[in-house]
């Protein structure tokens, strides 16, 4: 396993997106972005209130009394965040706030690809209750992924990352260039941005050659009808298996020849790595099922 440091204690893990469901949202009195701080007296704790006029934030938002969100500018660069990180965090202890404190992005302007849809953040990060040294590691490895084109969406769930690709055509190379960086050494989840799941892939590299991820990611292109999934428990040592659904009978007879050829044997490090195809017809739906490579299954 990576380092450690940027890896959220449990408890407070499972809260890390809690902020895209915040509902009902309410509005903290003096929260519009872009006014001018009240000074805090010296000694005098900030309050959750008085950070949310500073001109970094742009929206702050609660769960009754129990949690807030605070939005910071797309414009703000990664010192300014690191240190709202930490002011949120502590003025969150200082009050006692008795749920969780979530500090996220403004949304990144994509096209939308449903007008009904609220774009989430660009990245979202509970910053409270939790470690300041985790957080200020966690949030520059997230900064990392963020500065990657064509990515969004960027959490983290139980030390488990994942991140939203926006375009298919770059979704090859975006997944290259955040691989092998600290938040998703360890495996991750990559998410097509689509209205229904088109492609999803939970990369675990300890089980997954990066050959199998591009011969996936090509099946999708190739069939942009088909739900294509990537399956696997969120964790290092989780072993997947691809789902290709919505395909046409002969469609599964090509896939499943392509993804048994010999030259694909050796893209599961350890043991085979399973497929599961379907396809709808007059009987209702038939699977057909093998491995990678046409590797025996121990």
């Amino acid at each position: 396993m990576r380092r450690q440091t940027r890896t959220m204690p449990r408890a407070a893990g499972a809260a890390l997106i809690g902020a895209l469901a915040l509902a009902p949202v309410l509005a903290l009195a003096g929260c519009a972005g872009g006014t001018t701080s009240t000074p805090t007296p010296s000694g005098t704790p900030e309050s959750l209130a008085q950070l949310c006029e500073d001109p970094l934030v742009a929206d702050c938002a609660t769960q009754g009394r129990e949690s807030v969100a605070v939005t910071i500018i797309g414009s703000a660069t990664d010192e300014e965040t690191l240190a709202l990180a930490g002011r949120v965090r502590d003025a969150a202890a200082a009050e006692s706030l008795p749920g969780e404190a979530i500090l996220q992005r403004e949304p990144v302007e994509v096209p939308q690809l449903d007008a009904e849809i609220t774009p989430p953040p660009a990245w979202t990060l509970q910053v409270y209750p939790a470690d300041a040294a985790e957080i200020e590691q966690t949030l520059t490895d997230v900064l990392e992924v963020a500065g990657t084109p064509g990515t969004t969406g960027i959490s983290i769930a139980d030390g488990w990352p994942t991140v939203t690709i926006i375009d298919m055509a770059e979704f090859e190379w975006t997944f290259t260039s955040i691989k092998d960086l600290d938040l998703f050494a360890d495996g991750g989840t990559y998410t097509l941005q689509s209205v229904d799941e088109r492609l999803r892939i939970v990369h675990v590299p300890a089980r997954t050659a990066d050959a199998a991820i591009h011969e996936v990611v090509r099946i999708a292109q190739e069939y942009p009808h088909a739900e294509v999934v990537l399956e696997a428990e969120p964790r290092p040592d989780a072993s997947p298996t691809l789902y290709v659904s919505g395909l046409e009978p002969d469609e599964v007879e090509q896939i499943s020849d392509r993804l048994t050829d010999p030259a694909l044997a050796d893209v599961a490090p350890e043991g085979a790595l399973s497929f599961v195809l379907g396809t709808t017809g007059e009987d209702g739906v038939t699977y057909t099922g093998g491995t990678f490579g046409g590797v025996p299954i121990d």
